[in-house]
C-alpha cells in the first residue's frame, strides 16, 4: 500500500518532469542593480527558505547589490514576452546593470501535462490505489512509450525565435545592462523508475533527449548575452532533490527544481562571470559594442579594462597576444621568464608573449626585441592567427570563402600573403569599403575583438 500511495506522488511530480522550472568570487564589491527574470528556478520554488536561499539573494548578498526578482512560477517564453511588453518591468530594467534570465523549461511543461491528462486524466486518486503492480507497470510503460521521440514535445523545444524576441526587448528596455542567460539542465541524473527490479521509465535518458534539443537554442558565443551553462553544472547530479529508491519509495522524490546546493552553484557561476565583467562607459552607441561585451564576458580583458575600453584606439602587440592567448585558453603558468629583451618580467603580457614565442606564433621584430607597446599591424595579426591554426593543428572548415583578392594585394609582404589569404577565406579579417586590406595599418581595439569573435565562432 505504501508503494501505491507513493505512486500518487510520482504522478504529481512527473507533471513537472520538464520544469527545470565553491569558487572564490573575488573581492570586488559592486554597487549594481541586478534584475532577475524567468520561471520557478529563479524564483526559488521548493526551497525551504526561498527568500534567502535562492541564487538571486545569494548573489545580492555577495555583491552588496540591489536585487529585483521578477521571476514567476510557471512562466514560459511566451508569458515572459507578454510581461515584458506590458511594461511591468520597465522601471526595473531601466536601471539594471545586469539582467539574469532563466526561461524555457516550462515551454515543455504545458504539452507534457497534456500528455499526462490524456493518459491518466480520467483516473482519480482512489482509482490509482486499486491498481496492482502489473497495472502500474503497464502505466509506466505507456507513459515511457508516449514521451519517446514525441513530436509535440520535440516541437516545444524550438524556442529560438522567442528567445530572440526576449533579448531584443530586454536590450531595448535595459540598454546599459549585461544580459546573462541560463540554459536548461537535466534534473533527473541517475533517476530511473523501477518496479520489482525492472526498469520501466528512465527519467534521465528521456529528459536528456529534450534537454539537448532545447539547449540548441542557447549559444555560448552569442554577442547579445553571456551563457550561464547550468546544464554543465548539473551534469553530475546532486543539485536537485530528485532520486528514486526502489527499496523505500517513501524516500523517493521527483522534484526537478534546484536544491540549496544547486542554487549555490548557479549563484557561483553567475558571480564568476560578473567578477570579470567591467562596465566600460565609452562603448555605448559604438558599432562594436556587442562584440566588445562578448569578449569581455569571456574574460579576455580581466584586469585590463575598467571604466573605459577605448574602442577606437590601436591595440598593442603585447595586448593582442594576451587577449588572443586567453581566447584559446593558453596555459601560461610555466612561462615565468621573458622571451625578449624588451619584455619586462611581471608585466601582464610577459607570460603570454613567452607562450606565443614558444609555440612559434611570434618571432619578434629582430635583435631579440618584441616591441610589446607598439600597435599591432593588420598583416602581423593575420600571420599570428594563421600560425596558431597551423601550429596548434586547428581543423580548417571545408567551405572556405572564394572571395576575390584585395585591391592592395601587392602591398602585402610576401611573408604574410599566405596568412592573409587564409584569414580572408575564413572571413575573419575583411577589407575596407574599397576592398583594401591595408596590411600596415594598425587595428583598433574594437576591430580586434570583432575578429577574435569570428575566430572563436569558427574554432572555439
Amino acid at each position: 500500500m505504501k508503494f501505491k500511495k507513493r505512486f500518487l506522488t510520482i504522478i504529481i511530480c512527473l507533471c513537472a518532469l520538464f520544469v527545470f522550472a565553491s569558487p572564490v568570487f573575488g573581492n570586488a564589491v559592486y554597487t549594481a542593480t541586478i534584475v532577475f527574470l524567468g520561471d520557478s528556478i529563479a524564483n526559488g520554488a521548493m526551497l525551504a527558505d526561498k527568500e534567502n536561499e535562492r541564487y538571486s539573494t545569494l548573489i545580492g548578498n555577495k555583491m552588496n547589490a540591489e536585487i529585483i526578482n521578477h521571476a514567476v512560477d510557471g512562466m514560459t517564453t511566451s508569458s515572459l514576452i507578454y510581461a515584458l511588453n506590458s511594461g511591468a518591468y520597465d522601471a526595473s530594467l531601466a536601471k539594471a546593470d545586469y539582467v539574469s534570465i532563466s526561461i524555457g523549461s516550462n515551454d515543455l511543461l504545458t504539452p507534457f501535462i497534456g500528455i499526462m491528462t490524456d493518459l491518466f486524466g480520467s483516473m482519480n486518486a482512489g482509482a490509482f490505489l486499486t491498481l496492482n503492480n502489473t497495472e502500474l507497470a503497464n502505466m509506466f510503460t505507456k507513459l515511457n512509450d508516449t514521451i519517446t521521440k514525441n513530436e509535440t514535445l520535440t516541437a516545444a523545444c524550438n524556442i529560438y525565435s522567442k528567445l530572440n524576441t526576449i533579448l531584443s526587448i530586454v536590450q531595448e528596455k535595459a540598454p546599459k545592462s549585461e544580459i546573462l542567460m541560463n540554459n536548461i539542465y537535466n534534473p533527473y541524473i541517475g533517476v530511473k523508475i523501477l518496479l520489482l527490479d525492472k526498469e520501466y521509465l528512465n527519467l534521465e535518458a528521456q529528459c536528456e533527449t529534450y534537454v539537448r534539443l532545447i539547449n540548441r537554442n542557447f549559444f555560448s558565443n552569442s554577442p547579445a548575452y553571456t551563457l550561464i551553462n547550468v546544464y554543465r553544472l548539473f551534469s553530475e547530479g546532486g543539485f536537485t532533490n530528485a532520486n528514486f529508491n526502489s527499496l523505500n519509495m517513501m524516500e523517493s522524490s521527483f522534484d526537478p527544481h534546484p536544491n540549496a546546493k544547486g542554487h549555490e552553484a548557479i549563484g557561483e557561476a553567475i558571480l564568476k562571470v560578473i567578477d570579470i565583467m567591467p562596465h566600460p562607459i565609452d562603448i555605448e552607441g559604438h558599432w562594436g559594442k556587442d562584440y566588445i561585451r562578448a569578449m569581455i564576458h569571456k574574460g579576455l580583458f580581466s584586469g585590463l579594462v575598467t571604466d573605459t575600453f577605448e574602442p577606437d584606439s590601436p591595440m598593442t602587440r603585447g595586448m593582442f597576444v594576451t587577449v588572443f592567448g586567453r581566447l584559446i585558453n593558453a596555459d601560461v603558468s610555466v612561462y615565468t621568464e621573458s622571451a625578449f629583451k624588451d619584455v619586462v618580467n611581471d608585466t601582464y603580457y610577459s607570460p603570454y608573449v613567452a607562450w606565443a614565442a614558444d609555440k612559434k606564433l611570434v618571432f619578434g621584430i629582430g635583435d631579440g626585441n618584441f616591441s610589446p607597446d607598439t600597435p599591432i599591424k593588420r598583416e602581423d595579426m593575420a600571420v599570428i592567427l594563421q600560425r596558431c591554426i597551423t601550429n596548434l593543428k586547428y581543423t580548417i572548415p571545408a567551405n572556405l570563402s572564394t572571395s576575390a583578392q584585395f585591391n592592395d594585394e601587392n602591398s602585402i609582404s610576401s611573408a604574410a600573403k599566405e596568412s592573409v589569404t587564409l584569414i580572408r577565406q575564413l572571413e575573419i579579417m575583411m577589407g575596407d569599403d574599397k576592398n583594401n586590406f591595408n596590411p600596415l595599418k594598425s587595428i583598433t581595439n574594437a576591430e580586434v575583438v570583432t575578429m577574435l569573435w569570428r575566430f572563436d565562432n569558427i574554432f572555439g
